[in-house]
């Protein structure tokens, strides 16, 4: 018995399969923006913006933040703030899911996560 396979549909399904994984996250991206100073939380000015952050990603800018904003994402999107560098999981501080504005408590902000949506805890 001889098998043969169709190689290049083979091969476009793996391309079709690839190009998703590059457009999906885009499709999710979310805007984090971070505030040095509590009173300008989600009032003011933020200092710095980051726009496109794709999912199951951490925004990390140097120096210490007392409030984020997250926007343009689903209510099934969870995202975390945390109070060391890197997202790490000890550090984390605070939770929600969907656009939401957080203002540090006494310790500085120093991290945000953004998760893909479905990722519920």
């Amino acid at each position: 018995m001889h098998l043969t396979t169709n190689t290049s549909t083979f091969a476009s399904l793996i391309k079709l399969g690839v190009i998703s994984m590059l457009i999906i996250p885009s499709a999710l991206a979310a805007t984090v923006e971070f505030y040095v100073r509590r009173e300008d939380v989600c009032k003011g000015q933020p200092a710095q913006v980051y726009k496109n952050v794709p999912c199951n990603s951490c925004v990390d800018p140097p120096g210490d933040w007392y409030g984020v904003h997250f926007g343009d994402i689903s209510g099934d999107n969870r995202v975390t703030i945390h109070n060391q560098d890197n997202c790490t999981p000890k550090s984390q501080v605070g939770q929600w899911y969907g656009n939401t504005c957080a203002v540090a408590g006494k310790t500085a902000l120093r991290s945000a996560w953004v998760a893909c949506p479905g990722n519920r805890m």
